[in-house]
């Protein structure tokens, strides 16, 4: 079963989205499964990396706050 993001739909038509494959190029344009284009899978990656980087940094600061 493909794990699906929480409230990740497509901004043209509202269906779910699922994580893209790990083998595709930066370069692979992906799509929702109604053909609507979303973004490169490099521009995914970096959207991805600068999202778990914000969790970090809110983890980290909440971390000192408690300490």
């Amino acid at each position: 079963m493909p794990h699906q993001p929480r409230g990740a739909c497509c901004p043209e038509c509202g269906v779910p989205l699922s994580w893209p494959g790990t083998g595709a190029s930066d370069q692979q344009m992906l799509y929702c499964v109604n053909g609507h284009r979303l973004c490169t899978m490099k521009e995914f990656r970096e959207a991805a990396r600068d999202l778990l980087l914000q969790e970090e940094v809110s983890l980290h600061r909440g971390y000192r706050r408690a300490g």
